[in-house]
C-alpha cells in the first residue's frame, strides 16, 4: 500500500489509512494519517488471538485454510466494514483503495457508493487458482452474506473484478492464469525493506564459493522450525555460500550449527542481498518472489499454505522457479532440487527475461493519473 499511499500524497492528495488500532503508530510515523478500525488484529499473531489455529495447523494447510476463512467473515470483514463506514459518515474520500484480502473496503465502498480500487499482492481472489487451494466459496458465500446483511445486492466475482486492480507484478504473472480478471494496471514499485543509503555489510558475500543462495522462510512462517531444519540440512551440502535469514523471535543460538557455508542472520534487506544471489530458496511467499523477479534471480519454492501454492505455481509456469511443497519437503529431495536449479541455464535465462519485463513497467507515481481518472468516472 505504501508506494500508492506516497505517490497519491506527494500529488497533493490527502491520504488516510485505515487500520488495526496497534498499527496506526507504524503508520503515523511514516507521516500519514490513520484512523483505527477493525479487530486489532495480525496474522503474524492469529494463534494469540485464535488458538484453535494452533490445532488447525498442526491437521494440514487445508484447516488452517477453511479456520483463515471462518475469521475473515465472521469477525475480520464485519468488524472492519461497520468501522469503516462509521467514519465514512463523518469524512468522505474520493475514493477507497484497499488491499487484496481487506473485503471491508469492497464493501463500505459498495454501502457508501464510493469507488473502490484493489492493491493486490498476488493473483486476485476471484482467479479460479484460488479454487485448487483455498476455500474459496466461503469468500463468495461470505461476501454475499454481508452483502444481505448491509442491505445491498452483489455477487462477489462481479463486485471483486469489476473493480479497478493495481499490481507490481508483471502482466506475465496474470496472464500464467486462466481467468477473466477484470482490468488490472501494472506498475514498478521500488524497494521498501530498506533505509535510504542503507548498504549491505561486505563480510556478508565475502564467502562466495560456487555462488551465493540467499534462503528465507519470511517474517509470518519463519516459525515452521521442522521446515526451517530441513532447509538448513539440504542448504549445507549445496557447494555454494548461503544467507539464511530467520526472521523475527529467533534465538540464532538455538537454531543449531547451521553448517560452515552457511550464515544465519534474523533480518538482511532483500533488496541488497537477492542482487548478488544466484538462487533465492524460500516459503513462496510474495514479497521475497517479487524481490527475485525484479532482480531476475532463479528461485526453489517451498509452498505452505494460503497463498503460497498458487504463487509457487504462477513462478513454475513462467519458468522461473522450481517448487515442492511443505509436507514432501524432505532434506535429500530439497538439496537436489537446489542443485539442479543453480545449473539450470534455461531457468536463469528466463528470470532475466522477466526482470526485463518488470523494470520495464510503468514508474509507481503513473498510478496516481489512473487513480485520479478512476475516481471522476
Amino acid at each position: 500500500m505504501l508506494p500508492y499511499a506516497s505517490s497519491l500524497r506527494d500529488a497533493g492528495h490527502e491520504v488516510r489509512f485505515v487500520t488495526a488500532p496497534s498499527f496506526c503508530a507504524a503508520v503515523r510515523r511514516l507521516g500519514f494519517q490513520a484512523s483505527p478500525a477493525g479487530h486489532d488484529f495480525t496474522w503474524e499473531h492469529a494463534v494469540d488471538f485464535f488458538p484453535e489455529m494452533a490445532t488447525a495447523a498442526a491437521e494440514g494447510p487445508v484447516q488452517v485454510n477453511e479456520l483463515s476463512q471462518r475469521i475473515v467473515w465472521e469477525h475480520w470483514t464485519p468488524r472492519m466494514t461497520d468501522d469503516l463506514l462509521g467514519l465514512l459518515a463523518d469524512w468522505r474520500p474520493d475514493l477507497l483503495v484497499r488491499e487484496a484480502a481487506e473485503y471491508g473496503g469492497s464493501l463500505a465502498g459498495q454501502v457508501a457508493d464510493i469507488p473502490v480500487a484493489c492493491a493486490l499482492w498476488g493473483a486476485p481472489f476471484h482467479d479460479s487458482a484460488w479454487d485448487r487451494h483455498l476455500a474459496v466459496n466461503h469468500t463468495f458465500s461470505g461476501y454475499l452474506a454481508q452483502c444481505e446483511r448491509l442491505g445491498v445486492s452483489s455477487d462477489g466475482r462481479t463486485a471483486l473484478r469489476g473493480e479497478l486492480m493495481l499490481s507490481t507484478l508483471p502482466p506475465s504473472w496474470m496472464a500464467a492464469g486462466d481467468s477473466e480478471l477484470g482490468r488490472i494496471e501494472h506498475f514498478r514499485s521500488e524497494p521498501q525493506d530498506r533505509a535510504e543509503g542503507e548498504r549491505l555489510d561486505p563480510a556478508l558475500t565475502d564467502r562466495r564459493s560456487d555462488g551465493l543462495i540467499y534462503a528465507t522462510l519470511g517474517t509470518v512462517h519463519n516459525k515452521q522450525h521442522r521446515l526451517r531444519k530441513a532447509m538448513l540440512a539440504a542448504l549445507a551440502g549445496v557447494p555454494a555460500s548461503v544467507i539464511f535469514t530467520t526472521g523475527p523471535g529467533i534465538d540464532l543460538d538455538r537454531v543449531g550449527d547451521p553448517g560452515e557455508n552457511i550464515t544465519l542472520e534474523s533480518f538482511v534487506p532483500q533488496s541488497l542481498i537477492i542482487p548478488r544471489a544466484d538462487l533465492v530458496v524460500s516459503h513462496a511467499g510474495l514479497g521475497t518472489i517479487i524481490g527475485a523477479l525484479y532482480a531476475g534471480v532463479p528461485m526453489v519454492l517451498i509452498s505452505i499454505a494460503v497463498d503460497h501454492p498458487i504463487n509457487a505455481e504462477r513462478a513454475a509456469a513462467l519458468g522461473v522457479a522450481h517448487m515442492l511443497d511443505a509436507a514432501d519437503c524432505q532434506p535429500e529431495r530439497l538439496r537436489e532440487t537446489i542443485v539442479g536449479a543453480l545449473a539450470d541455464e534455461d531457468l536463469r535465462k528466463r528470470a532475466t527475461e522477466v526482470r526485463d519485463e518488470c523494470l520495464s513497467l510503468p514508474e509507481i507515481t503513473q498510478a496516481v493519473e489512473v487513480l485520479e481518472a478512476y475516481a471522476g468516472r
